[in-house]
């Protein structure tokens, strides 16, 4: 029966196109399960689509044209700031579609505003910036009032073009005038020494030959106002008193050669005085060299006659070792049986002609010591006396000689010996005898040496009786053992 079939009656997929009258799908037969692969291509129309349901997700990017707009989109249509010059025709904005107000001049383009757009009697100080030259101006038209007070200075005025009628009566003062540029016939000879400042008028300003005794006064004439032109024969004969002369003025150009006399120098001459090597024997006064005016070490042999030094012609103490240079003193000037207290002989030999006897305190051999005859040395006596009750006399020898003579007093306990260093030094050398003393009685005692820590190094303990002898060296800090003699 007509309709009685319901969608349970249909087997799912069983209605295809075919079995659909066109035009009869309806919206709610479609329960919003349609999309755009529903569709054919290019038959959805503007009736199919309500109002309202195409918004910007519908519309492909750039695909709305000039006809689909019906010309019904304004302004809110438009995202900020999105309208370029490109969207808008030429000529499409006019006074009506310019705000008020928002012309700026980067809106001009250059020379764009001619005389045309600007209205008679706008431009004013500000509009020109300062552009504005006189080749903007009509001829003649700048007037006064145009001119601001003071506007126009030098660089304003042309040369040449102010004339007396621009002056008003006293205007031009002494500040106005450039100095130096008043000329004779600007004063029409009316000028006096009244209207000349005091001590003003200068070289410049007097004709030569102008200025005669008469117009000088008195006493006044300075060496400035010479200009070094006077010469002597300006001057009366001998009127130049010392006075007139500066100090240092006068050279040996200016003095008469040969006139300078002793009263001339008032004692105030010195040696920078003299010409270099013109000081001669004859003026020097007898007497008048001493120490003091002789160079160190420039007397020589050769300066001094022989036999002419004595005592007459030296200040008493007053020749010193720096006045006499080296090797200028032979024989012939050394008085015989010198003696010499202190200092040093270098390079000579003493004793090389006639050999004498020689006594000295310390003598160092640098290379061989030769002795002719017979080497002595210095004797130093050591004495242990007594001690009394049998036990051995304990004794320190303490070199002071390098030949040593000992004597042991304690016959009973005999003598028990420690080395002392004392001022001994690398190399020194001491020869120990044993002697018999004539103090003796009977035998004499025997004298123990052994060694002592970092004193004495001995090969053994040694006792010493009658002529026996011990040779020690002082080295490495202590008495070495060189030889015994058990005689």
């Amino acid at each position: 029966a007509a309709d009685t079939l319901v969608a349970g009656d249909i087997a799912t997929g069983a209605v295809g196109t075919a079995e659909i009258l066109d035009g009869t799908i309806a919206d709610a037969d479609t329960n919003g399960a349609l999309t755009g692969a529903s569709l054919a291509a290019d038959t959805l129309v503007a009736g199919d689509i309500a109002t309202g349901a195409v918004g910007t997700a519908e519309i492909l990017d750039g695909t709305i044209a000039d006809a689909d707009t019906n010309g019904a989109l304004t302004g809110a249509s438009l995202a900020a700031d999105t309208l370029v010059a490109g969207d808008i025709a030429d000529g499409a904005v006019t006074t009506g579609e310019i705000l008020n107000g928002t012309i700026l001049a980067a809106d001009f383009a250059a020379g764009a505003v001619d005389s045309a757009a600007i209205l008679d009697g706008t431009i004013a100080d500000a509009d020109t910036n300062g552009a504005l030259t006189g080749a903007a101006l009509a001829a003649d038209t700048l007037v006064a009032g145009d001119i601001a007070t003071s506007a126009v200075t030098t660089t304003e005025i042309l040369n040449a073009t102010i004339l007396a009628a621009d002056f008003a009566a006293g205007a031009v003062d002494s500040a106005a005038i450039l100095d130096g540029t008043i000329a004779d016939a600007d004063t029409n000879g009316a000028l006096t020494g009244a209207s000349l400042a005091a001590d003003t008028l200068v070289a410049g300003d007097i004709a030569t030959g102008a200025v005669g005794t008469a117009e000088i006064l008195d006493g006044t004439i300075a060496d400035a106002d010479t200009n070094g032109a006077l010469t002597g024969a300006s001057l009366a004969a001998d009127t130049l008193v010392a006075g007139d002369i500066a100090t240092g003025a006068v050279t040996t150009t200016e003095i008469l050669d040969a006139t300078i006399a002793d009263v001339d120098t008032n004692g105030a001459l010195t040696g920078a005085s003299l010409a270099a090597d013109t000081l001669t024997a004859g003026d020097l006064a007898a007497g008048s060299v001493g120490t003091s005016e002789v160079a160190d070490n420039t007397l020589t042999t050769d300066d001094l006659g022989t036999g002419s030094v004595n005592t007459d012609e030296l200040v008493d103490l007053g020749v010193a070792t720096a006045d006499i240079a080296a090797n200028a003193v032979t024989d012939a000037k050394v008085v015989d049986a010198l003696t010499i207290s202190g200092g040093t002989v270098d390079g000579s030999v003493i004793g090389g002609v006639t050999p004498a006897a020689g006594t000295f305190t310390d003598i160092t051999v640098s290379n061989e010591l030769f002795v002719d005859n017979m080497l002595q040395l210095g004797r130093q006596t050591f004495a242990v006396a007594d001690e009394g009750t049998g036990a051995a006399a304990a004794a320190t020898l303490t070199p002071a000689n390098s030949y040593i003579e000992q004597d042991c007093q304690d016959v009973a306990g005999g003598c028990t010996i420690t080395m002392g260093e004392g001022s001994a030094e690398e190399g020194d050398v001491v020869v120990i005898v044993d002697v018999v003393n004539a103090t003796d009685a009977g035998p004499v005692g025997v004298s123990t040496y052994a060694d002592t820590a970092t004193v004495s190094e001995l090969a053994g303990a040694f006792a010493m009786d009658d002529f026996d002898t011990l040779t020690l060296m002082y080295t490495g800090g202590r008495w070495v053992e060189v030889s015994r003699s058990n005689n």
